[in-house]
């Protein structure tokens, strides 16, 4: 029931892009507002945030983000998202396999492309999209894309509890059409399991 249910959430975030609402069978859950504190809306501990370099119209970036996420044991989502002068921006990862995939532990070096699912279900398997709005609030994006590729690398945190997890999103900036190259941006946080 939960691959299912998470199966479904996917589906309407492709179709709707970056949202800031779980839409379950008709039941709607809203989810809290972004304040750049240390609030946590959803399940997941996880602090520590930053994301830096470009998603669509924001350009170089180098931020504290906040981190807000739900696992559902087999399925997770975060969202990382930042604020500036300059606008906003944010990643959205599903985590396929969840946050306790024994493939998701110190030193892992796992690289994921947009399209490429494997045929294991019991793998892991990991998507991410990028989501950007110059002059705009978080969740007011003008360019929601998903990432073609997306690299992570998980180290050890300070405590047997905690990760710390450094990711790679290459995003097709839809809104620069001479563009040859997808955006490059990064993002790191510390996750207690």
């Amino acid at each position: 029931m939960k691959k299912i249910l998470g199966s479904l959430a996917a589906c309407a975030l492709i179709s709707t892009g970056c949202i800031s609402e779980r839409n379950i069978n008709s039941y709607n859950e809203d989810l809290e507002e972004f304040d750049l504190g240390n609030t946590v809306a959803g399940n997941i501990q996880a602090f520590d945030a930053r994301i830096a370099g470009d998603i669509g119209d924001m350009r170089d970036m180098n931020n504290d983000a906040v981190i807000d996420g739900y696992d559902e044991g087999d399925y997770t989502t975060l969202e990382v998202v930042t604020e500036n002068d300059n606008g906003a921006a944010m990643h959205w990862i599903e985590i396929y396999g969840g946050l306790h995939h024994p493939a998701l532990r110190p030193g892992a070096q796992l690289t994921f492309r947009d399209g490429n699912y494997p045929t294991n279900p019991n793998e892991l398997h990991i998507q991410a999209m990028g989501c950007a709005g110059q002059g705009r609030a978080a969740y007011d994006w003008t360019m929601d894309e998903p990432a073609s590729q997306i690299t992570m690398n998980v180290e050890q945190g300070d405590t047997p509890d905690t990760l710390r997890v450094n990711y790679t999103a290459h995003v097709p900036n839809t809104l620069d059409f001479t563009q040859v190259q997808d955006d490059t941006s990064t993002g790191t946080f510390l996750l207690r399991r």
